[in-house]
């Protein structure tokens, strides 16, 4: 929670909490409720997150929870730059492994970010690579494999049985595996001599009822479309 006269995300700084007075505290309280309902607003709307189930890292919703309290109205600049934020943290891992010292200079760099001293918010991860799709494994509930369905969110897809534009949030259901499926056949790719890791790869899944407004897909070796 921020809190009078700032604060942090480390365990000490919300033990400090008790140092306050309880004006202070519900004064800080009802700030950063409105802090997460900017930052509820943001992910339903710019990134299309619906629920906390959906969000790769939880911990990305702490920091952005400060930076709307720091930053209430961004302009659309700021909005674009946060957006940015989002996407790096969550291809790059940055949030598995956020630590004391993470916390620190990430608090830091929002609050520079909200007082006008840098036009982005710094983050020391380098730029993730395009090849990220193949070289990351699906497994449910893994956060790149809820940033793949969160990128399908972003291509509008259809139910190929109704032509209706699909309900994310029910039919990418993170918590039914058998929503997903393999783009080639497992088995197909087995007789091909794909390797294991290559089959299970995040370019190998969609949403089972779901298909993308792109080029349908064929075999690099055959060239024929996946079958059904």
């Amino acid at each position: 929670m921020g809190h009078p006269p700032g604060g942090g995300f480390s365990a000490e700084s919300i033990d400090s909490l008790r140092k306050f007075k309880p004006e202070e505290l519900r004064s800080a309280a009802a700030a950063t409720e409105e802090a997460y309902r900017r930052a509820v607003d943001f992910l339903a709307t710019h990134i299309r997150v619906d629920g906390a189930a959906v969000l790769p890292y939880i911990n990305q919703f702490t920091v952005l929870g400060e930076i709307f309290r720091c930053l209430p109205d961004p302009d659309a600049a700021q909005y674009t730059t946060i957006n940015q934020w989002f996407w790096r943290t969550a291809l790059s891992g940055y949030f598995s492994g956020w630590n004391t010292g993470n916390m620190a200079s990430d608090l830091k760099a929002v609050h520079e970010f909200a007082k006008g001293a840098t036009a982005e918010i710094s983050l020391a991860v380098p730029k993730p690579k395009a090849d990220i799709w193949l070289t990351r494994t699906f497994r449910l509930n893994n956060a790149h494999a809820k940033l793949l369905a969160i990128v399908l969110a972003h291509h509008d897809p259809i139910d190929m049985l109704t032509g209706q534009r699909l309900d994310i949030s029910r039919a990418l259901a993170w918590i039914n595996i058998k929503e997903f499926h393999h783009i080639f056949p497992r088995a197909y790719l087995e007789r091909e001599g794909e390797r294991q890791e290559k089959i299970g790869s995040l370019a190998q899944f969609v949403g089972k009822r779901a298909v993308e407004k792109a080029a349908p897909w064929k075999s690099p070796k055959t060239g024929l479309s996946p079958s059904a």
